[in-house]
């Protein structure tokens, strides 16, 4: 395959981004915006590793860190946000579906108990192929170290289409790395409702 393009990306969002540095790696190659998110009590420190890069690397644009849920403004190259898992983070996702195209994720399989709050955000935040725009696609790396891994595959395997896309194995470092490729099936999203405005009443004599 040629070299990657970012021409028809707008927005790029890492989950579970720990420091974030995946999300501030993808800035760096050049995509438009990226969202490093994690837990609230994470984004002091992603906003520290975005600044030290910042610093390091003057051309990537970054804004303070969001602590509440709203999209990334047109200017915005690099920021960081609070995104839980399951359904807490669904005002986020309700807000950034729509101009999400690609989201990253690094060692995020882990504990069984996040396994289904996980695959709720993954449906909610990505889009299926529809009305000739393609569908969101969520690269995930990870260590093949347990048998759980093999467990949330089946279970991720029911909501999406699955692709290894890359593999390296070294058992000198002891590592077996590999990439997935997760695009949603038709069908298979989570549609949340639209946030509800309270109208003032008003007095119609």
């Amino acid at each position: 395959p040629g070299p990657f393009s970012w021409s028809s990306t707008r927005c790029v969002i890492e989950l579970g981004a720990g420091l974030g540095t995946v999300g501030i790696l993808a800035a760096m190659l050049g995509a438009p915006r990226v969202l490093i998110t994690d837990l609230p009590q994470v984004c002091a420190h992603m906003q520290k590793n975005i600044d030290a890069n910042v610093a390091m690397h003057p051309f990537i644009e970054r804004t303070p860190p969001i602590m509440l849920f709203f999209l990334l403004t047109p200017a915005a190259r690099l920021q960081a946000a609070a995104l839980p898992w399951g359904p807490d983070g669904d005002d986020a996702c309700r807000r950034l579906r729509d101009d999400t195209d690609v989201i990253l994720a690094s060692d995020v399989v882990y504990w069984e108990c996040l396994f289904e709050p996980l695959l709720y955000t993954m449906r909610t935040l990505m889009r299926p192929a529809e009305n000739g725009r393609p569908a969101t696609t969520l690269y995930m790396s990870q260590h093949r170290r347990r048998k759980q891994d093999k467990r949330f595959s089946i279970m991720a395997r029911k909501y999406f289409d699955v692709q290894e896309v890359f593999s390296v194995k070294s058992d000198q470092l002891k590592s077996n790395i590999c990439v997935t490729k997760f695009q949603l099936k038709p069908g298979k999203g989570i549609a949340l409702p639209s946030p509800i405005v309270n109208i003032p009443e008003q007095n119609c004599l």
